[in-house]
């Protein structure tokens, strides 16, 4: 990808660097990555053609993050390049933020692909590529609050759990015993295409016949951008999971 001018979207990090993988901007991403946490990969990401400055953007998206949910600091452990050849990234339930075709297309092509899907409605409308990022924090949040109260990292229960109790809010109601899939469903569906993708290798969780955790990440990634200008049901989401996060 193409640079930010070297600083992170919300002003954090401040750290600049080139489109070339020099020893100085090896130790910067170094750096940057052990302030925060993250261990960086620089073989896996050189080797995969992974740009450096789209590699400090992403540093710099999960700072952000950070600042948004202080409580879900150290949910990203190891930043590298993903072996999926599809993948814009990949978050892993052990941590690992994966890089794909995010750090590897120029910023312009990178717009110019999530453009096309926000006129698909694919993605939350008034998000860019950073929403790319933030989407797979949002993965990262799920398990942290599975294995927060199941003592296991997965993904499926604690999305379900999330949606109801958001549909919950925004409806008004007072038992979740009144919630429907289709009801999840009708709500899940404006914050976009994907919110309500239905994958053929992992068609659902339970009664929902959709992948109710990219219905979360979507989530998160639109209200990580728009904050309390996101979509009704995504403000509804983070809520819920920063209420999670607290008990």
């Amino acid at each position: 990808m193409g640079s930010r001018g070297g600083h992170s979207h919300f002003g954090y990090g401040n750290r600049s660097i080139g489109n070339q993988w020099t020893d100085d901007v090896k130790k910067k991403i170094k750096d940057y990555g052990k302030d925060i946490g993250i261990y960086v990969s620089l073989g896996s990401l050189m080797a995969s053609g992974i740009r450096p400055d789209l590699t400090m953007s992403a540093l710099q998206d999960v700072e952000a993050f950070y600042h948004m949910f202080p409580k879900a600091q150290g949910i990203v452990n190891k930043l590298v390049a993903t072996d999926l050849p599809n993948a814009y990234a990949a978050m892993c339930v052990n941590g690992t933020l994966e890089l794909g075709l995010y750090g590897k297309l120029d910023l312009q092509t990178l717009n110019s692909y999530y453009k096309h899907d926000l006129q698909a409605k694919f993605h939350p409308a008034n998000t860019d590529y950073h929403a790319i990022i933030w989407h797979e924090l949002g993965h990262a949040l799920e398990v942290h609050l599975h294995e927060k109260k199941y003592g296991y990292p997965d993904f499926g229960p604690i999305a379900a759990e999330v949606l109801e109790n958001a549909t919950m809010k925004v409806m008004e109601l007072v038992s979740v015993n009144s919630i429907t899939p289709k009801k999840v469903f009708n709500y899940a569906k404006t914050i976009s295409g994907y919110a309500v993708h239905k994958k053929t290798d992992a068609p659902g969780y339970g009664a929902y016949d959709w992948a109710v955790w990219e219905t979360l990440a979507e989530a998160i990634g639109d209200y990580a951008q728009n904050k309390k200008k996101a979509h009704k049901f995504s403000v509804a989401i983070a809520e819920e999971v920063m209420r999670m996060l607290d008990n």
